[in-house]
C-alpha cells in the first residue's frame, strides 16, 4: 500500500493530511496563521508564518508515520494564488508578502486593461488580486526590491522551494498572474511587457500534476522518512478542489466556500466570455482549463460576524440564531464587502453594510442577513456561468460555510440549483491526493483516481423562498447602485485619520 502527505496552503491556514493509495484520509493536521489588513488597501503577511506551518505539518505528519509504522510514497501540493513573496537566490524573502487581498495595484489595472487587453490572452481581467499588477506595483514603488529580487513567487513556488530546492510553478497556478498564454500556456511577452515583469525573474513552468523535484535532505528529514520523496504540483487550491470534488467534465459545477468563495466548472479548451466577466484559467487537470467565477466575501466573513457581534467562537449558536429568523432576514439586508467587492464588478472600495435595522431587528435576523448576502454573491457568480453557456441543474459545494445546512439550503433556494455536500469536506487535500495518486501510477489518470466522492447531505430548492430572496436580492443591487463607495471611502479614510 502506498501514502502521501497532501498539503493545502489556505489563506487562513495550511492543512495537511496523510492517505492512503484508495482514498482514505487517515490523518490531518492544521496550523492557522493571519494575515494582517492595514490602511491603503494594505494585506501583507510574514513570509515565515508559511515556513513554519509547513514544517510544522511535516515534524506531526513524521511522528504519525513512526507511529504507525508507515512510509511515505510522496508529497503532493497546492496553495492559495496570486500572492507575491521577493526572494533572493536562496529563497528568502526580501519583504513581507503582498497578499491576494491587497489593494495597492488597483489604480494600475485599468491603464492595462485598455493598453494590453490581457483578457483576450490570460482569460482575465487585471484587477490587484493578481500576481501581474502586484509586480508592476513593487517596480514602480519599491525599485530597490524590485531589482534585488531573484524571483518572483507566489506562496505555492515558496514552498516548492522550501521543500525541493527548486524554483518552479504549474499551468493552473501560474494561470491565476495575469501573464500566463491561455493557448501556449506559457509566459506571454505581451503580458510580460504590460506588467514590467523580466522573464528570468518568474518560475520555471510545469504540468499540474508533474514531479516537481525531490524532498532536500532537511526536509525529508523532517518528515521522518529514510529516503528522499518525489514532490507533485497539485495546482492552485480552487483548482485542486474542483478535481477533489470529481467536476472533472464539462459544465458539471463546484461551489467552493473557503475564506473567498469560488463557483467554477470544467472545460476541453478556452472559453472567453464576450462580457468578460467569468475567468477562463488552467485547470488541475493536465490540458483542460476551468471557468471561473468568484467573491471575497465568504467563510472570513462570517467568521468575522460570529466573533465580532455574537462575541463568542459558538457557530452552531449563529446558526441557531439565523434559523430562527425567516427567509429575507425580517427584511434586513446585508453587503458583506469587508474586503471589496469582486464579481460581476469590482469594487476595492466597498465595503459591509447592514441596512434596514430596526427595533425589532435580532441577532438572529442579523446573522441570517450576512448568510443571505454570502449567498447572492455566490447566486450571482452562477448568473454569470449560465450568461457565460454553463447552466447545470446541480452542484457541489464544499468549505467552511458548506458545514451549514442553513447556508447550503439558502444557497440551493436562491440559486435553484440542486445541491450536494461531499462527505470528505476537504476538497483541495483531496483533490491533491488524485492529483499525486496519478502521478504515482496508483490510477490511470486523475480523473479515474478523482471519481465522484459519495454525498453527505443532499439540497432542493424550493420555489417559493426562492421568490423571497429574488426580490430580497433587486433590493440588494439597488442598495449596492445607492453607495458612491469611493467618495465615501475617501470621506471615511479622512475620518479615521
Amino acid at each position: 500500500m502506498g501514502y502521501l502527505l497532501a498539503l493545502d496552503a489556505g489563506t487562513s491556514s495550511m492543512r495537511g493530511g496523510i492517505w492512503d493509495h484508495t482514498g482514505v484520509l487517515l490523518w490531518m493536521h492544521q496550523t492557522a496563521y493571519r494575515v494582517r489588513p492595514a490602511q491603503g488597501g494594505r494585506v501583507e503577511q510574514d513570509p515565515r508564518s508559511f515556513l513554519s506551518a509547513l514544517e510544522e505539518i511535516a515534524a506531526a505528519a513524521g511522528a504519525c508515520c513512526r507511529e504507525r509504522g508507515i512510509e511515505l510514497a510522496g508529497v503532493g501540493l497546492a496553495s492559495q494564488r496570486s500572492s507575491l513573496i521577493a526572494v533572493d537566490e536562496n529563497g528568502g524573502a526580501l519583504r513581507d508578502a503582498i497578499m491576494w487581498q491587497d489593494k495597492r495595484s488597483e489604480p494600475l489595472c485599468a491603464a492595462v486593461d485598455e493598453r494590453y487587453d490581457p483578457y483576450a490572452v490570460c482569460g482575465m481581467r487585471p484587477t490587484p488580486v493578481y500576481t501581474g499588477p502586484k509586480i508592476l506595483w513593487l517596480r514602480q514603488n519599491e525599485p530597490d526590491v524590485f531589482m534585488t529580487a531573484y524571483k518572483f513567487l507566489g506562496v505555492h513556488e515558496y514552498l516548492l522551494h522550501r521543500m525541493t530546492g527548486r524554483f518552479a510553478t504549474d499551468e493552473s497556478v501560474a494561470s491565476r498572474s495575469c501573464m500566463l498564454d491561455l493557448y501556449t500556456r506559457r509566459w506571454s511577452p505581451r503580458l510580460l511587457e504590460a506588467f514590467g515583469a523580466p522573464p528570468e525573474k518568474l518560475c520555471e513552468i510545469v504540468p499540474p500534476g508533474a514531479i516537481c523535484g525531490e524532498t532536500a535532505p532537511d526536509f525529508t528529514a523532517l518528515l521522518g522518512q529514510q529516503r528522499a520523496l518525489p514532490v507533485v504540483s497539485a495546482g492552485g487550491d480552487q483548482q485542486c478542489a474542483a478535481l477533489g470534488l470529481g467536476v472533472t467534465r464539462a459544465c458539471a459545477l463546484s461551489i467552493n466556500c473557503g475564506t473567498g468563495a469560488y463557483v467554477a466548472a470544467q472545460a476541453e479548451n478556452p472559453v472567453l466570455d464576450p462580457r468578460k466577466d467569468v475567468i477562463c484559467n488552467c485547470s488541475a487537470l493536465p490540458g483542460a482549463y476551468v471557468l471561473e467565477a468568484s467573491t471575497m466575501a465568504s467563510g472570513m466573513v462570517y467568521d468575522w460576524f460570529v466573533h465580532a457581534v455574537c462575541q463568542s467562537p459558538d457557530y452552531q449558536s449563529a446558526d441557531a440564531g439565523a434559523a430562527a429568523s425567516p427567509p429575507g432576514a425580517g427584511g434586513v439586508l446585508a453587503l458583506p464587502d469587508l474586503m471589496g467587492r469582486g464579481m460581476p464588478v469590482w469594487d476595492g472600495a466597498a465595503r459591509g453594510v447592514f441596512y434596514n435595522i430596526g427595533f425589532h431587528t435580532t441577532r438572529g435576523d442579523l446573522a441570517r442577513a450576512v448568510l443571505e448576502g454570502l449567498a447572492a454573491g455566490l447566486c450571482a457568480c452562477v448568473e454569470l456561468m449560465r450568461a457565460a453557456g454553463v447552466d447545470p441543474a446541480e452542484a457541489v459545494c464544499s468549505g467552511g460555510l458548506s458545514k451549514s445546512p442553513l447556508f447550503v439550503q439558502i444557497l440551493a433556494d436562491m440559486t435553484g440549483l440542486k445541491i450536494q455536500t461531499p462527505r470528505v469536506c476537504e476538497a483541495t487535500l483531496r483533490g491533491v491526493w488524485a492529483s499525486s495518486a496519478a502521478a504515482f501510477g496508483w490510477y490511470a489518470d486523475m480523473r479515474e483516481a478523482a471519481g465522484a466522492p459519495p454525498a453527505q447531505a443532499r439540497y432542493r430548492p424550493d420555489g417559493a423562498t426562492g421568490a423571497v430572496y429574488k426580490k430580497a436580492n433587486e433590493a440588494r443591487r439597488l442598495l449596492y447602485d445607492a453607495l458612491d463607495t469611493r467618495r465615501l471611502g475617501s470621506l471615511l479614510g479622512s475620518v479615521c485619520g
